[in-house]
């Protein structure tokens, strides 16, 4: 699967592997930070005595990369919270 799309102010065309495309559920995200990267822990939880919670991905990021990803996050769940709230800005 190819996704063509705006990032930034340049477009690129990104390849999605069928193995990376369908994505992965989780129930906890582990953030740690050094001076140079973000590495963000996605895990998930059942919750069930006895289960072992499971880290379903691993992503590495540059700070900035990390800064993007925080202001988009905070922007769009902003919106959405408007949204529910029936006040669209």
């Amino acid at each position: 699967m190819d996704e063509s799309k705006p990032v930034g102010s340049q477009q690129i065309t990104v390849r999605v592997p069928d193995s990376v495309g369908g994505g992965v559920y989780a129930t906890v995200v582990k953030v740690n930070i050094t001076d140079n990267e973000v590495v963000l822990d996605f895990i998930f939880n059942t919750n069930n005595p006895g289960e072992q919670a499971m880290l379903v991905s691993r992503t590495v990021v540059s700070i900035k990369t990390a800064q993007q990803l925080s202001d988009i996050l905070e922007a769009l769940l902003r919106k959405r919270e408007h949204a529910l709230k029936g006040d669209e800005k």
